[in-house]
């Protein structure tokens, strides 16, 4: 059986499943660029004379208790967002039954993709722009041009994931032969990332918020109506 096939799926439920567990990570996120920024001043790295950052600094604590709980609540928000986006895509190729257009992605490609290697720099976001074009004119998707929402969405997401891996590359460094050694300008070059990311981030978790609200309305109208709607420029951003 076809995934277009049957009731559209409620993207409400999920949407708002989504946004509660992207805004409980945010929260924790803040948290520790909050602290990582504070760790920083404190020990004269925001320009004055750098002090020695000692090892029970409440920072470095944070970063020690607090792995697992970002963690644990980074995959939440993940498995909601992946699963609003497999609805979000289901809902699309419904909308699309109603006219001529064949989606050239299915509702697990948005989820599939992330997980390929290489692929997932660049086709995720190709997978969302069909769902979204869709969504705005199911007749002919390609006459919806490309919003800068997605643009920015993407483009902090890719950041996002940039400072974590250099971030998870600092972390490597300071495990030596299964004790942690403490090296200060590896130190500061963590907690400078670790604040970059919360800014990073926000705005990333700000924007989706948007994404997730605008296409969930206008799917929403869309399947009420039952009938392609209209391409209209001013709901796009430009």
């Amino acid at each position: 059986m076809s995934e277009a096939k049957g009731r559209p799926c409620h993207q409400i439920a999920w949407g708002v499943a989504a946004l509660g567990a992207s805004w409980l990570w945010l929260a924790d996120e803040v948290i520790s660029s909050m602290a990582a920024f504070l760790a920083i001043n404190r020990h004269g790295g925001i320009g004055g004379h750098v002090l020695p950052l000692p090892p029970l600094s409440p920072w470095l604590l944070h970063q020690a208790l607090d792995v697992d709980l970002g963690l644990a609540l980074f995959a939440l928000a993940a498995v909601a967002l992946l699963r609003w986006l497999y609805v979000i895509g289901r809902n699309a190729h419904l909308l699309a039954a109603t006219s001529r257009y064949r989606p050239r992605y299915k509702p697990r490609s948005a989820v599939i993709w992330f997980f390929v290697p290489f692929a997932t720099l660049i086709r995720p976001f190709q997978v969302v722009l069909e769902f979204w074009q869709i969504s705005h004119d199911p007749a002919a998707p390609a006459r919806v041009p490309v919003p800068a929402l997605l643009r920015w969405w993407w483009g902090l997401w890719l950041l996002a994931m940039t400072i974590d891996y250099a971030l998870s590359k600092i972390r490597e460094s300071l495990w030596m032969e299964g004790e942690r050694i403490w090296v200060e300008e590896e130190l500061f070059t963590l907690a400078w990332l670790t604040t970059a990311r919360g800014v990073v981030q926000t705005a990333l978790v700000v924007v989706l918020t948007i994404v997730i609200l605008r296409l969930s309305f206008r799917q929403r109208t869309a399947l009420a109506r039952r009938i392609p709607p209209l391409h209209e420029a001013d709901d796009v951003v430009a």
